[in-house]
């Protein structure tokens, strides 16, 4: 008995360490959210696109990070993704602490164990200059994926020097 203890164990910390690994590495912001919406976990990319201590973000609702126009339809795909547990995905503008916008891809899954929804896990990815036309070629956006992807890493890294994501809202304009 006790060597299956210790077998299930090893194989649960290999499962988790395996889940930070790939959280940890990816390029895109990735958010745990509990069943309401509110962030459980962050990874580093999230913290340093937006420029938060460890932690910072944690207790929050995931609304905070939307501009207050895009607010209702980051809801309604929370809700869709907890009552149909299935992934939604949206475009919508996230908000700076200094109340810059950009334009992020959000991927919106269930975390489903043994049929009960145990959480969502949200990535969004910036999608700013990849959404903008190219104006040197008449409005079209005939990048390759290689400059796109480049001119994403750039604009990803130019977030580096900007103010962090606000944990209040920023003033009406």
């Amino acid at each position: 008995m006790e060597q299956r203890v210790a077998r299930r164990t090893a194989q649960y910390r290999k499962a988790q360490e395996h889940a930070e690994t790939i959280l940890n590495s990816s390029s895109d912001m990735i958010v745990i959210l509990n069943n309401a919406g509110i962030i459980q976990q962050v990874n580093p990319i999230f913290d340093e696109t937006f420029r938060t201590t460890p932690n910072e973000s944690i207790g929050q609702p995931i609304t905070i990070l939307a501009a207050p126009d895009s607010v209702p339809l980051l809801q309604r795909a929370l809700a869709g993704a907890v009552k149909m547990q299935q992934p939604q995905r949206l475009e919508i503008e996230v908000l700076y602490k200094d109340c810059t916008l950009f334009h992020a891809d959000v991927a919106i899954s269930p975390i489903v164990h043994d049929h009960q929804l145990d959480g969502l896990v949200c990535s969004l990815r910036d999608i700013s200059l990849l959404s903008r036309p190219n104006s040197a070629c008449g409005g079209c956006w005939t990048k390759n994926r290689t400059e796109r992807d480049a001119v994403a890493l750039h604009h990803h890294d130019s977030h580096e020097f900007r103010t962090p994501l606000a944990i209040s809202r920023c003033p009406p304009t």
